[in-house]
């Protein structure tokens, strides 16, 4: 899902949605959620923080973080999570910025130590339901730098099973098993 005051950005999605208002809004979002179908939904409004506003007011909002991290190659850290490519993110904890939550999440979950220069890239956003509730996930990403030692060690209790560098030339493998917001990530990062 896309949010966005540009009326040309994510027009290539299933769905494409000029913001009304919220009853209409909540439908929308209940038609996205029950049709698999569907794979990508845009909802456009030329005032985003509105938007943003009647966004929020329909979910429960989570605050994530985490990292577009490369080496000194030039690589980026992939994650094999339940199956999929993704990137190494994970919720903020209590007082935490984005940007620590973002340095610990990667470190954990991918088992590496010296990152810096930890930038912020981009916000996505993702749906999901908690214990039957809609949850409206924000994760905001940072770039960061791999300095030291480039050996990791998937967090496995979190479901990673393997933690790998690809090459940017390289990422056939990872794009045809993603989410569309990691897509979005490499793409704002000029990657892809």
């Amino acid at each position: 899902m896309i949010i966005t005051s540009d009326p040309d950005e994510g027009k290539d999605a299933s769905l494409y949605f000029r913001f009304t208002g919220r009853k209409e809004l909540l439908k929308i979002l209940r038609l996205f959620e029950k049709y698999e179908d569907i794979p990508s939904l845009t909802i456009f409004h030329p005032n985003f923080k509105d938007l943003r506003k009647a966004l929020k007011s329909c979910f429960r909002i989570i605050k994530a973080a985490g990292g577009l991290v490369r080496n000194r190659q030039g690589d980026i850290l992939f994650i094999l999570r339940n199956g999929i490519w993704d990137l190494p993110k994970g919720k903020l904890e209590r007082g935490e910025t984005y940007q620590e939550g973002a340095l610990r999440e990667v470190s954990e979950e991918c088992g590496i130590k010296g990152l810096s220069h930890s930038q912020r890239l981009t916000t996505t956003f993702h749906v999901y339901r908690l214990n039957g509730k809609p949850v409206l996930k924000k994760t905001i990403w940072f770039t960061m730098e791999m300095n030291g030692n480039s050996d990791t060690k998937p967090l496995t209790i979190e479901g990673i099973t393997e933690v790998r560098w690809f090459a940017p030339s390289g990422l056939q493998e990872p794009l045809s098993n993603t989410y569309p917001n990691i897509e979005l990530v490499l793409k704002k990062a000029g990657i892809i």
